[in-house]
């Protein structure tokens, strides 16, 4: 029993002074946030995208014209699952750069963004199936 009390204490210290903590004022509201569907070449909605990687020019990958570029890692977890539940083929998924200025564009249009595909499907051998993604300079 005065082990479980000690453990209760304990927790409750710490929740105490995690609650005295400032948080800094948010940079963007929610009403800043846009959703942006993302199409492929041939016009498929690309799904799962779950990281992304910023690099700009200058570290020996952007395109020099001062434009950020996202790499997006997609991997249609929930479609894998269903697919497999139904007994059928799961889907892979693919990596992708996106021109930030693109990717504004698209949303003040209200339009899809068409990121360049970099590797997807069977272009690796057992099909690209990303978990995350980095850039290194």
């Amino acid at each position: 029993m005065t082990r479980r009390l000690a453990i209760a204490a304990s927790a409750m210290l710490v929740a105490g002074a995690c609650a005295r903590e400032a948080s800094p004022a948010p940079v963007f509201s929610r009403e800043d946030c846009r959703r942006v569907a993302l199409i492929d070449a041939d016009g498929a909605p690309i799904f799962g995208v779950e990281d992304i990687a910023v690099f700009r020019p200058g570290d020996g990958k952007g395109d020099g014209d001062g434009d950020a570029q996202l790499i997006l890692s997609a991997y249609d977890r929930s479609g894998v699952e269903r697919a497999l539940a139904r007994n059928r083929p799961a889907p892979t998924g693919g990596i992708y750069e996106l021109a930030w200025r693109a990717l504004v564009a698209a949303a003040r249009a209200g339009t899809p963004a068409a990121p360049v595909t970099l590797a997807a499907g069977d272009d690796l051998a057992g099909g690209v199936r990303p978990h995350g993604v980095d850039v290194a300079a």
